[in-house]
């Protein structure tokens, strides 16, 4: 039973170490690198230091903010003898941050002095880019802006989806935070379609010769509103009666004289040498007096003015709403906007 005990002591004591180790924060490991960098442990430092930039960060942490953690890992890389891991690591800061300024009350000359020289001779350029933009051409734009760390020579353009030259942006140096604007047309101001293109910003040292290349894809989409349906036509249930209740007589008058007259001339037909009474004249007569009384009663009903006024007014909304709902899906039409979703930005070195 002890030797359980002591075998499950063991495995606990063990493991607090490892457990301590992944609770660390970047903030711990980065005091913890402090001290080692103060101590002169620098490749103790180091080690920490890397950790450090390994974990993701507490964006409200300034103490162990990415930009110090950068300045104390190149020291510390300096301090310990190894200049290419020092440089690399002040072109990581600059790339992140080109305007970055090292403390000198933390940092002693020979760190200022490395981020000196290897700013003089960078080309490193910052993009900023929206990430998702909506444009409505030809009075919007899209913008980008760039920031370098020292004054290259840049030259910016636009690629399509085959990789051909589609539009340059600028060509020459940089001395400050520079502005483009990409008014979404080609070299021969035609505006551009939907697709990929690629902004390539290529930066220069004349000093150094060094290239600096930055790719940043672009997503272009079209997009337009809805229109509007037409509104219905107008039913029988949209207007209201124009005459009062009537109508009938007409056939009434027609069948009632298709009968008479028949009566007149058919014993005349039919009778074979005899002459026809003269009756049928009386019938006939009859008949179509019945049916001319029939038609004046069921004549057609008078005109009812204020409701056929009333209808020319619905009609005349109608066309109104008609037309408006035809000029406002032609200006829907016309009204076409431009989504640009910017990608993940490439970096390449050329030495």
């Amino acid at each position: 039973m002890m030797a359980r005990l002591a075998g499950w002591t063991l495995v606990v004591a063990l493991a607090l170490p490892v457990s301590a180790a992944r609770a660390q924060s970047a903030r711990d490991l980065f005091q913890q690198g402090v001290r080692a960098y103060r101590r002169l442990e620098f490749v103790t430092a180091t080690q920490l230091f890397e950790r450090a930039l390994a974990l993701p960060a507490d964006p409200s942490d300034t103490v162990a903010s990415r930009g110090r953690l950068l300045e104390y890992l190149a020291a510390s890389h300096l301090f310990a003898r190894h200049p290419d891991s020092a440089r690399a690591t002040v072109r990581r800061l600059l790339r992140e941050e080109p305007r970055h300024q090292v403390d000198d009350l933390v940092f002693p000359p020979e760190v200022s002095s490395l981020f000196t020289e290897v700013r003089r001779f960078s080309p490193i350029v910052q993009i900023t880019a929206p990430a998702d933009t909506l444009l409505r051409p030809p009075t919007d734009g899209w913008e980008v802006r760039l920031v370098p760390a020292a004054f290259p020579n840049i030259d910016v353009s636009l690629t399509d989806s085959e990789g051909a030259l589609y539009r340059r942006l600028y060509t020459g140096p940089i001395a400050d935070t520079l502005l483009l604007r990409w008014d979404l047309s080609d070299s021969l101001s035609q505006r551009s379609g939907p697709g990929r293109y690629l902004l390539k910003v290529m930066s220069r040292d004349p000093r150094s010769n060094a290239s600096h290349l930055i790719e940043l894809p672009l997503d272009l989409s079209f997009e337009v509103r809805d229109t509007q349906p037409q509104p219905p036509p107008l039913g029988p249930s949209d207007l209201l009666p124009e005459r009062t209740p009537g109508g009938g007589g007409a056939a009434a008058l027609i069948a009632g004289s298709s009968i008479g007259l028949s009566t007149v001339l058919l014993p005349s037909i039919l009778a074979s040498g005899g002459s026809p009474s003269n009756a049928r004249f009386v019938v006939g007569g009859a008949i179509t007096m019945a049916s001319l009384g029939a038609f004046l009663q069921k004549r057609p009903g008078r005109p009812i003015r204020e409701n056929i006024a009333a209808n020319l007014q619905t009609r005349e909304a109608w066309e109104r709403r008609r037309a408006d709902v035809a000029r406002e899906n032609a200006e829907r039409l016309a009204d076409v906007r431009v989504r640009v979703r910017s990608g993940t930005v490439g970096v390449t070195d050329v030495p």
